[in-house]
């Protein structure tokens, strides 16, 4: 294996250069375990760039054994690669590529790159350019931004000739110059690059507690500008969390405090200078002192104020009780009841596996599975920590992954857990140390549970859909009630795709909100009481869905729900994936608001589909089908907890459950999916495809049907211009070997309508019939192909051509393109005057002619009159 990292908190130029360094060793990702900045952040998801990151936590890397070989890249100090520095001990080989040469390496390595140069991507773009790689302009563009950003825009003093030959490389590769504007950080003057210059050379380092805070001095001339941008810029060159500097200018000293560790309060320090701010920034004057002696006093205040921070091993709970991983519901749940606990670890071998919460284990024994194994509902996607774990990133995990329990582990397994009630113990203690952490860690990535989506939808909605949901809001207000859009709309509108199905749910009476403003609009509403939901249809024909907030409970596996009131948490919560479980306020001052309680943004981010609870498809197995169609639609990844409850779907046999109609409109919906292909993939990966058919054989050779059929459809796009129900076309193909009375039963079992029950009916029966006339007779006329065919749907025919294989499709475009719309001149009372008799003979000679015409016996209106009459004696 071979990996790339860098630097903690990584700018352009880091993940740049560890970029160019995967590129360039061709390695498996890159590694980080901080949040890149911001601009980084934002120019990968702007321009779609597909860069493979790999986030590393404690866990990952204990399970990390060895490694072929580490590159390191814009770094060269064991301290700025955080947790990562783990990796270097395991690492067969080290190759290091920094621009810091002037700061002394101390990891030892087997080949050190360290040049006097602006930037580390300028490193590896010349040797890019040495080897003749060739980039795309994405990639150029990518590289370009990080010799930028370090050279301040080729402004800074480290700035070389050779970074300049670097960018002159990526240029020729197409690299886009103006996203510079957009993306890079703004450029020093010449005294602030001499001032951050100084600055660098008197860089040091206190700990106190196991904390690191930064603190420099620097003697100045001249008034500098923005002086506060240095400590910004220095805290990114460096990597730093913490920092102080001390500039001596014009007879008084400037102390100015940075810090993104929320165990240094800024504040509390430069208060005692007389200064003042808040806890992450602050700044002081100070007269008749001088630079020496305030740099002892300062460093004396930080170790005085600065406090280390509780571990878990110092919160947690010891003594745990757990669940053995070969155990049954009925034992979990005797468990939960005698210690009264919520939820339980699962473990083998001392190790955790999952957890077990006793909600689930309810349901579960509600739905007569007191016997099931656990391993069936326990949760399987959770993190763990270690006892030195500082609590505040225990806290990240179980606010905002929603973890309730967190277990604890050493190399010898489970050692404790971190319990809610752990946690609020500790914040009572300690109230500022409140989750700044953790949330800043969500802004960085775009996620919060909170945020107002305004700006989005104006970008993002038709000014008619914009107004809609402001007037529903201005409604709602009217009523005291609160109005929210929710569900694949919310997901469309974070995604940027276009959704026109609008789905609002009100806290208050739903229907009564619906018939009110369906008044008030002059359009048709439809009420559903016993769901407490209605449909407002528009006289052009558009519609909202408007519900009830409510929460849902099944009285059996696959059963209708039970309904009842509640809050739109609880509503959402009774969705099926996390992606389409988020809210959109549309009342009062709040419009625009953002709901995520079950972090759907970053499972959008992540690109992964999960339920939102353990029995979720023991309450609605259709639910599974959905997560199939989603996951092609999208290009996301079914996520492991939801794959593992899947198959055990599956294999308590609740598909069979599922009512026909509703059996056939998700397969209906998947079957109209681009990526259906992959649809099918999966739901014959989870075996579910027997629930319709055993005949169905998911090989080589029904695939190779399937794409040829795509052939097929292009071909008739092209020709005709029209859109078909493809759907129908791969639906006919898929259950092509299914033979009269056995097709037929499956069809009546999907309980459809008399009319599209007869359309796939007849489909098959005309597909079946075509078949085994090909077969039966060699010389295919025109008339005979007609024939054959007439009664063919366009899906059936095309889906004709894709079973019977390459050497018939000719026949079936020949059916399509010149023989399905041939047409004689001659009518019924052209036959009559010309006189043949009425009655039988009619259709008799009108079926002659059109044979006649299609074989090019006949082709112009005196052909057919001449030919019937010598065929009649008339």
């Amino acid at each position: 294996m071979k990996i790339v990292i860098t630097h903690i908190n990584p700018d352009f130029d880091a993940v740049a250069s560890a970029y160019a360094a995967y590129k360039l060793y061709n390695c498996d990702h890159i590694a980080m375990c901080t949040n890149m900045e911001n601009n980084v952040y934002n120019f990968i998801k702007d321009s779609k760039f597909n860069i493979n990151i790999k986030q590393y936590n404690d866990k990952l890397l204990s399970e990390l054994k060895s490694i072929d070989m580490l590159i390191i890249t814009d770094c060269n100090q064991r301290q700025r690669l955080g947790r990562l520095a783990a990796l270097i001990d395991i690492a067969k080989e080290i190759i290091i590529y920094d621009h810091h040469s002037g700061i002394s390496c101390d990891i030892s390595a087997d080949k050190k790159n360290l040049l006097e140069i602006g930037a580390a991507t300028s490193i590896f773009c010349l040797k890019m350019q040495e080897e003749s790689i060739a980039l795309s302009s994405l990639e150029a563009t990518f590289l370009a931004l990080g010799i930028y950003e370090d050279t301040g825009l080729f402004t800074f003093s480290k700035t070389s000739s050779n970074d300049a030959l670097a960018l002159s490389y990526l240029i020729s590769q197409k690299a886009d110059t103006t996203a510079a504007n957009d993306y890079v950080q703004r450029e020093l003057s010449n005294i602030q690059v001499m001032l951050l210059n100084e600055l660098l050379l008197n860089l040091s380092i206190i700990t106190v507690g196991g904390v690191d805070i930064a603190y420099s001095c620097a003697t100045v001339d001249e008034y500098v500008d923005e002086a506060a941008f240095i400590v910004h810029k220095l805290m990114i060159i460096e990597g730093l969390s913490s920092l102080f500097i001390l500039l001596s200018t014009g007879g008084r000293l400037v102390l100015i405090g940075r810090s993104n560790d929320i165990r240094v309060n800024v504040l509390s320090i430069v208060s005692q200078f007389g200064g003042g701010g808040h806890s992450v920034a602050g700044s002081a004057i100070i007269k008749d002192k001088m630079i020496a002696e305030t740099l002892e006093m300062l460093k004396y205040v930080i170790r005085e104020t600065v406090k280390p921070v509780k571990s878990v091993q110092e919160i947690m709970t010891t003594h745990v009780k757990s669940v053995q991983s070969h155990s049954i519901l009925k034992d979990a749940m005797d468990l939960t009841m005698k210690y009264n606990l919520n939820y339980l670890p699962v473990v083998e071998n001392n190790k955790t596996i999952g957890i077990i919460s006793r909600k689930d284990i309810l349901h579960g024994v509600k739905h007569g599975l007191e016997y099931d194994s656990i391993n069936n509902i326990m949760q399987t996607e959770f993190e763990i920590v270690c006892p030195d774990t500082l609590f505040y990133e225990a806290e990240a995990i179980m606010v905002y992954q929603n973890q309730k329990l967190l277990p604890v582990e050493t190399n010898k397994g489970l050692v404790g857990v971190i319990t809610r009630t752990d946690l609020l113990r500790l914040m009572h203690e300690n109230m500022i140390l409140q989750s700044k952490y953790a949330e800043n860690k969500r802004k960085n990535l775009g996620i919060l549970k909170n945020r107002n989506v305004l700006s989005k939808m104006q970008e993002n909605l038709n000014k008619k859909i914009l107004s809609l949901l402001n007037d529903i809001g201005a409604a709602a207000e009217e009523m005291h009630y609160k109005a929210y859009v929710v569900g694949g709309f919310v997901r469309d509108l974070l995604m940027e795709k276009d959704n026109y199905d609008i789905d609002i749910v009100i806290e208050g009476d739903g229907a009564k909100f619906a018939v009110n403003y369906a008044k008030k609009h002059n359009a048709k509403v439809f009420v559903h009481q016993k769901f407490k939901t209605a449909v407002v249809s528009f006289d052009d024909g558009f519609k909202i869905d408007f519900a009830t907030a409510r929460t849902e409970y099944y009285v059996t596996p696959a059963a209708a729900p039970e309904v009842v009131e509640s809050s739109v948490k609880s509503d959402l919560f009774r969705r099926d994936f996390t992606i389409n479980a988020m809210a959109v306020r549309l009342d009062g001052a709040q419009f625009g608001l953002l709901l995520d309680f079950f972090m759907g943004q970053k499972d959008i981010l992540d690109k992964k589909i999960r339920v939102l609870h353990s029995l979720s498809f023991v309450d609605d197995p259709s639910r599974a089908y959905r997560a199939i169609r989603f996951a092609v639609r999208f290009g996301f990844e079914i996520g492991s907890h939801t794959d593992r409850l899947i198959k055990h779907a599956e294999s308590l046999d609740l598909f069979s459950r599922i009512i026909g109609q509703r059996q056939f409109l998700e397969l209906k919906y998947i079957l109209a999916e681009d990526g259906y292909l992959f649809a099918l993939q999966l739901m014959n990966k989870y075996n579910m495809l027997r629930f319709y058919s055993t005949k169905i054989k998911y090989d080589d050779e029904l695939i190779n049907k399937f794409k040829h059929s795509e052939h097929l459809l292009n071909w008739y796009k092209i020709q005709f211009e029209e859109d078909i129900e493809v759907w129908r076309m791969r639906f006919n193909i898929l259950f092509f070997p299914e033979k009269g009375e056995n097709y037929i039963s499956l069809i009546d079992k999907f309980e459809l309508s008399s009319k599209e029950a007869s359309i796939l009916k007849d489909d098959h029966k005309y597909m079946e019939y075509a078949v085994s006339l090909f077969k039966r007779y060699k010389d295919h006329k025109p008339s005979f192909i007609y024939g054959v065919c007439s009664n063919l749907s366009v899906e059936s025919a095309l889906a004709l051509a894709a079973v019977m294989g390459e050497s018939k499709q000719d026949i079936i475009k020949d059916y399509l393109t010149e023989y399905k719309n041939v047409k004689i001149d001659l009518s019924g009372q052209d036959l009559i005057e010309a006189g043949i008799p009425k009655g039988p003979e009619i259709k008799k000679a009108l079926d002659m002619l059109l044979k006649a015409k299609l074989d090019g016996i006949v082709n112009i209106k005196e052909d057919e009159l001449l030919f019937i009459k010598n065929e009649f004696g008339v």
